[in-house]
């Protein structure tokens, strides 16, 4: 740990684990080193860093204030993953900002970023340790593979418990503004405070997403972990997604090839997933059935026809109609690559439609 505190004083930058995922340190302080943080990532000098405060007494030197809803919120959740974004002090080199004048703040719950930060004294910046559009690593092996000698060193904590980011709130007027849904639930926060999100109008509702296969191992247990996952990188937290199967085992677990799969293209964690199977209650609860193939949608119009008019093929939405439907194969039984296939064609589909599914649910049935 020495070692890696004399770097960042240094002016040098490290790897290391955060309570979400593994971050660079440089001396937030430094603006020298800040733009080494950015060179390293590649990433765009408009885009401000996040920073970690060893205690709140670091981070009042940090911003120009620190209004009472924010402190509630620094009481519930700190330390932990997450994120507040408030007024930044003169003392916060321009680099951190991202050319703003806000700060993204929070306090580390990780035994090995305290440690780091109890030596060098100083705050340090917390950005991913990946290249800018890679996945964020969850180890030190995946911040080697992407960054090798970038770095001038990389601190072992093991693998991360959980791939996923920091809430970001902007806390400077109250009610409170969701910028990116993250490790700490919507529901917690606001528990504490009242919440909008940049994405999310008042008068836009809780909206529901239904993604239907067959057995819900494979491509529609793929489907829900990857768009909840694209959901939360976009900070939008109107929209809940479940997924079932016309012929689903009750309580099974996703296949082994669709957790190894997820996890190495995407970080999708689909552990815990437990298949369902699709029932009457769920498609009344949903705004919009997404399915895999062309009998998923006649099965689920053999259940009900006032089903049929939200629900669409995953390759033909938002379209309401398609001559020649594209039917997105099974890939149970088949090989390694064979579920790859399958994840990338579900990606590319989820990235296609995101910006329609952000929209309110009205809006939806196109």
């Amino acid at each position: 740990m020495v070692p890696a505190a004399r770097i960042v004083l240094d002016g040098g930058v490290v790897a290391y684990p955060t309570e979400t995922v593994y971050g660079l340190g440089a001396n937030a302080l430094n603006e020298r080193a800040v733009r080494r943080v950015f060179q390293i990532k590649g990433r765009p000098s408009d885009k401000p860093l996040i920073v970690l405060a060893r205690n709140r007494q670091e981070l009042r030197s940090l911003v120009k204030e620190i209004p009472p809803w924010a402190k509630g919120l620094m009481d519930r959740f700190w330390p932990d993953g997450l994120t507040l974004v408030l007024e930044a002090s003169s003392k916060v080199p321009e680099e951190v900002l991202g050319g703003g004048a806000t700060i993204a703040v929070r306090i580390s719950g990780n035994r090995i970023a305290q440690a780091l930060m109890d030596l060098v004294r100083v705050p340090i910046t917390a950005p991913s340790a990946n290249l800018a559009g890679r996945p964020a690593p969850l180890s030190a092996e995946e911040v080697q593979k992407q960054l090798g000698d970038r770095v001038n060193l990389i601190l072992d904590g093991g693998r991360a418990c959980r791939a996923t980011p920091s809430t970001i709130l902007d806390v400077r007027e109250e009610p409170v503004t969701l910028l990116r849904q993250g490790r700490v639930p919507l529901s917690e926060i606001r528990r504490v405070v009242a919440v909008k999100s940049r994405h999310m109008p008042e008068s836009t509702k809780l909206a529901r997403i239904l993604l239907v296969c067959t057995g819900n191992t494979c491509r529609s247990a793929m489907a829900e972990g990857l768009l909840r996952k694209m959901l939360v990188a976009e900070g939008i937290g109107h929209i809940r997604v479940r997924s079932a199967g016309t012929h689903a085992m009750e309580g099974e677990s996703a296949a082994p090839w669709s957790q190894e799969v997820s996890m190495a293209e995407s970080d999708v964690d689909l552990s815990g997933h437990r298949a369902r199977r699709l029932t009457t209650d769920l498609l009344r609860e949903a705004d919009l059935i997404l399915t895999m193939t062309l009998s998923h949608a006649r099965h689920i119009e053999r259940m009900g026809k006032r089903f049929a008019r939200k629900t669409y093929l995953l390759t033909s939405f938002p379209r309401s109609s398609q001559r020649d439907p594209e039917d997105i194969e099974d890939p149970l039984g088949g090989s390694r690559r064979v579920y790859q296939s399958a994840f990338r064609r579900i990606k590319r589909e989820l990235e296609r439609i995101l910006p329609a599914l952000v929209r309110a649910p009205s809006n939806w049935l196109l």
